[in-house]
């Protein structure tokens, strides 16, 4: 049987995709996902895929233009690149074990042993608190720091080995010490049982110390290139200044040193060994003139003293301390017939072998004797710069054949000396000290610079 085909044939025309584009587009990845194109060019778009740069944090997202034979297109859902998160991913990992390392080689390990297999730049230290070493590639060395500028809030050192510092306040934990480097002042205070007692400040041209007592100023000693060393009693209101006068010689409020400074003082107090010049007003003195006033104290026994008072109008005193009670004063002023006991034209150091016998014994004199005392220079006597030692006869009979020491100087204190004597009631014996010369306690001596002139009774 045959078949007999139509005479007609249906042509069907399919629509289908002529292209495919990529788009990329890279925004923030805390921001939404961007919308899917309208347009046949997308704005924002690029048909060029981006290379991941180190560090960025953006997201790349990627789309898909479809162009169909029709001239119509379309595009596929937006959808975030895998392979550019899967490198940023790789990054920040990366980043992060750097990190870890650096962290690692910046801790301190504590150990009394070095790390085993160490890495450069690790640090270690020994548990006992040693410096802390670094490991150079090759060796265990001091980990040092260094950089150009360090600016921190508070800095702690148990042992710090600097250059040059710069600085605008120094100071110790408790406050007690501070440097005010600005000033170039030092600052020092002591405490007492939680009460300030001391201060003490040095500045750029002064230093000075505070005494307090009970929270109240007691004293201030101060010491500048001008007024030098200048001492004030807060309580009293008195100031004693220590300086130079005129030729280089040391002086107490402007009167040289070698002379009897002058006080207000109090007589009864006055009883270490020394010669002051008392200023009328003065308390316990004989009268009330002003005078000079010589103190022999009796080594450290406070409870006996002498004194001997020249006042102004040319009368002499003395009088005793014996266990602690003073003595009333005593009229021992010279008279025309005071007697010579004793004359040499020769000299006497007054040596071991060195005896004299006076003409009266002391007993018989109104008060004592006077040992008169001049220098021997260049195998001569000298009649210049006398030096008279008074000697009590009560002394003398209290304490007879005993040693009694004479304290010799010239008038500028270029020559001292001491002379050792035995004095009995008409004997005058000498020692072998008495030529010695040298130094002693930083002051030099020459004994044989005095020579023994006369001795007069009084």
């Amino acid at each position: 049987m045959a078949i007999k085909a139509s005479a007609t044939v249906t042509l069907t025309f399919v629509v289908d995709v002529s292209a495919v584009y990529r788009y990329y587009r890279l925004q923030a990845s805390t921001a939404s996902a961007p919308a899917k194109p309208a347009t046949r060019s997308p704005a924002g778009w690029v048909s060029t895929e981006p290379a991941y740069t180190a560090g960025s944090t953006n997201s790349l997202y990627t789309v898909d233009l479809n162009v169909f034979s029709n001239g119509t297109f379309a595009y596929s859902e937006v959808s975030k690149s895998s392979s550019y998160e899967a490198a940023k991913a790789a990054y920040n990992k990366a980043v992060a074990a750097g990190e870890a390392a650096e962290d690692a080689k910046a801790a301190i390990t504590i150990s009394s042993t070095a790390p085993t297999n160490p890495v450069t730049g690790q640090l270690w230290q020994t548990a006992s608190g040693e410096p802390i070493m670094r490991w150079d590639g090759a060796k265990w060395a001091l980990h040092f720091i260094s950089v150009d500028n360090l600016n921190v809030d508070t800095l702690s050192a148990i042992t710090a080995n600097l250059g040059t510092v710069t600085a605008g306040m120094v100071g110790n934990k408790d406050g007690t010490v501070v440097f005010d480097v600005d000033s170039g002042t030092i600052m020092s205070k002591s405490f007492v049982n939680g009460e300030l007692r001391y201060v003490a400040r040095l500045d750029k041209a002064s230093l000075q110390f505070e005494s307090y007592s009970s929270l109240h100023l007691a004293g201030t000693l101060s010491i500048t290139a001008e007024s030098g060393l200048v001492y004030t009693n807060s309580s009293s209101g008195k100031t004693i200044r220590l300086g130079f006068g005129e030729g280089n010689e040391i002086t107490v409020n402007q009167y040289p040193i070698h002379g009897a400074p002058p006080i207000d003082g109090d007589c009864n107090t006055l009883i270490r060994g020394g010669r002051y010049y008392l200023t009328v007003g003065s308390k316990h003195c004989p009268v009330n003139t002003g005078g000079w006033l010589e103190t022999v104290d009796y080594y450290d026994n406070a409870q006996y003293c002498y004194q001997r008072f020249a006042a102004c109008t040319g009368k002499n005193y003395q009088r005793f301390m014996i266990a602690g009670v003073w003595g009333s004063w005593e009229d021992m002023s010279y008279s025309a017939n005071n007697k010579s006991l004793w004359s040499s034209s020769a000299a006497y150091y007054m040596s071991a072998s060195h005896s004299i016998k006076l003409s009266e014994p002391i007993s018989a004199q109104k008060t004592g004797i006077t040992l008169i005392w001049s220098p021997y220079v260049n195998g001569e006597v000298t009649d210049n710069q006398f030096v008279d030692i008074f000697i009590p006869k009560q002394q003398v009979a209290s304490f007879p054949g005993n040693g009694i020491t004479c304290n010799l100087a010239s008038s500028t204190f270029s020559k001292v000396g001491t002379k050792f004597l035995f004095i009995s009631d008409d004997t005058i014996t000498g020692h072998s000290h008495n030529t010695a010369a040298g130094t002693k306690n930083g002051i030099t001596y020459d004994n044989g610079y005095w020579v023994l002139r006369k001795v007069i009774g009084c």
